[in-house]
């Protein structure tokens, strides 16, 4: 919605009516959007960047959470020791939740959603079935599902640094995912 700005000092009440007139005749929204830009550059690129940097943590999120839950659906028919599967089981539970979460949010916010690699997923396959291959132990398991746990928080670290002007709502979405990799290393360990 685009609000018209008070008059200034220096400006009187025709010169706002012109303005607003002038937005109304701008015939579509990506119109009227450079058009107020020009008028109020710095508002307008804020708020686009604002907009822009909760979408990619929110995608960064989904996207995390979609390799994270095909990993664990990938390795589940590998595991053989029930307490991993247990714990597996309620990690891929936990994942799913994080991911609707920043699915709901992205949509309220009308953003394009994280679309799914099928390169990613298929190389993420590939590998875990390269990597399980001759080593199916419970210990391996653990290891690479805390290898793929630290590599999902150095990537929400990359987009937390790289998208600064992000709202607290999508910002603790992505600490709720980094605090739950870290836990999950923590009770993986005990199955080295």
């Amino acid at each position: 919605m685009l609000h018209a700005p008070r008059a200034a000092s220096g400006e009187d009440e025709s010169s706002l009516l012109d303005y607003v007139r002038r937005i109304l005749s701008v015939s579509s929204d990506k119109e009227r959007t450079r058009f107020v830009s020009a008028r109020h550059p710095q508002t307008c690129e804020m708020e686009e960047n604002m907009k822009r940097d909760d979408a990619e943590i929110l995608r960064e999120v989904q996207k995390n959470t979609e390799m994270a839950m095909k990993a664990i659906d990938t390795i589940s028919d590998k595991v053989y020791d029930d307490d991993l599967a247990v714990q597996l089981s309620k990690q891929a539970l936990k994942y799913s939740e994080i991911h609707n979460k920043a699915l709901d949010r992205i949509l309220e916010g009308k953003a394009e959603p994280y679309r799914t690699n099928n390169v990613s997923q298929m190389m993420l396959v590939g590998g875990i079935h390269s990597n399980t291959l001759f080593n199916t132990s419970t210990s391996h398991i653990a290891e690479l599902m805390i290898q793929g746990s630290n590599r999902g928080i150095t990537d929400m670290c990359k987009s937390l640094n790289h998208h600064e002007r992000a709202d607290h709502t999508s910002l603790e979405i992505a600490k709720e995912l980094m605090d739950f990799e870290e836990k999950n290393i923590e009770r993986l360990k005990k199955y080295l």
